[in-house]
C-alpha cells in the first residue's frame, strides 16, 4: 500500500468526526416558524420563542441586512431572520426580526428615536427590552404592502417597538406591534409633512412627535397594553417542528440602521 493511501486511511476517522460535528451544529441551531405558524423560533443563539397571539402569519424567511453606520464600504453585511404577521390593512400586525452580527462587532445601547414617546424598559423572559412608541411610514418599511395596505397613498403605522440585545450570541431582537394610524391623524400628518422641504428633518420629527403626544397618555397606555398582549417571549429549547421558510417579498434593503440600530467594533482583547 502506498503512502498516499496510508495517509488517507489515517485521516478518515478525523474527517468523519469533523463532518459529524458540523452536521450536529447545523441541526442543533434552527431558526424559523413553529409548526402551527404562531411563533418565530430560534433553537439557540439565543434559545427563544416569540409567539404572536391571534394574528396570522404572512411571511417569514432569512436574508441579509446592511448597517451603514459601521464605516464599512457598502455597509456591514449581517444575517437577518424576519417574520411578519398581519390581519390585513385595517387590523394589527406584528414584525419579528432577529439580526446577528459578525464576531468582531457588537450592538450599542438602544436609543429610541427622537420622535418616540412612552419609552420604558419591558422585562420579557428574563431579558430587559427597551420599548417605545413611534410612527412609521411604509415608504421606508421592510414589510410595506404585506398587510394588503394600498401603495397609491402614504401609509402610516402606529408602532410599539421592543428591542432586546443578547450579547452572548451577537443577536438583537426587534419586535414591533403595529396598528394603522387613525385616518384623520394620518391625513393631517401627511398634509403637514408635504409643506416641509426635503431638508426640514427637525421640523418633520417635531410633527411626528407632536402627533403622538396629541393622542393622550390614556390612549398610548392602552396601545402599549395591546402590544404586550399580542407578543409573548419565552426562553428555552424549542426544536420540534421548526420550519425554515423563504420570504422573497420582504424588502431586505430596509433591514438597515434605521430598523436595527447602531453597532461598534469590539475592543481589542475582548
Amino acid at each position: 500500500m502506498n503512502s498516499n493511501c496510508l495517509v488517507a486511511r489515517a485521516m478518515a476517522p478525523a474527517l468523519a468526526l469533523g463532518l459529524l460535528v458540523f452536521a450536529g451544529c447545523q441541526t442543533a441551531q434552527m431558526r424559523g416558524i413553529s409548526a402551527d405558524n404562531a411563533a418565530y423560533v430560534s433553537s439557540t443563539r439565543p434559545a427563544i420563542r416569540v409567539g404572536v397571539q391571534g394574528i396570522p402569519l404572512v411571511t417569514s424567511g432569512a436574508g441579509t441586512g446592511r448597517l451603514y453606520n459601521a464605516n464599512q464600504l457598502g455597509g456591514l453585511r449581517i444575517d437577518v431572520w424576519a417574520s411578519y404577521f398581519a390581519k390585513g390593512p385595517e387590523g394589527p400586525a406584528v414584525a419579528i426580526v432577529q439580526a446577528e452580527l459578525p464576531d468582531a462587532w457588537q450592538w450599542t445601547t438602544v436609543y429610541p428615536p427622537s420622535t418616540a414617546v412612552d419609552a420604558r424598559p419591558e422585562f420579557l423572559a428574563d431579558k430587559t427590552y427597551t420599548a417605545y412608541t413611534h410612527i412609521l411610514c411604509a415608504a421606508s418599511d421592510a414589510f410595506a404592502g404585506l398587510a394588503g395596505e394600498p401603495d397609491t397613498q402614504p401609509v402610516y403605522w402606529l408602532v410599539r417597538t421592543l428591542e432586546g440585545i443578547y450579547p452572548e450570541s451577537q443577536s438583537k431582537m426587534v419586535l414591533q406591534y403595529r396598528e394603522p394610524l387613525p385616518r384623520e391623524m394620518a391625513a393631517s400628518l401627511q398634509a403637514g409633512l408635504e409643506k416641509l422641504g426635503p431638508r426640514d428633518g427637525v421640523a418633520a420629527d417635531a410633527l411626528l412627535h407632536n402627533a403622538l403626544l396629541s393622542m393622550g397618555s390614556r390612549e398610548l397606555a392602552s396601545f402599549r397594553e395591546r402590544a404586550l398582549a399580542a407578543i409573548r417571549v419565552e426562553r428555552g429549547q424549542h426544536k420540534e417542528g421548526v420550519r425554515a421558510l423563504q420570504a422573497g417579498d420582504i424588502r431586505w434593503q430596509y433591514m438597515d440602521d434605521t430598523l436595527l440600530g447602531p453597532v461598534m467594533e469590539r475592543n481589542i482583547g475582548e
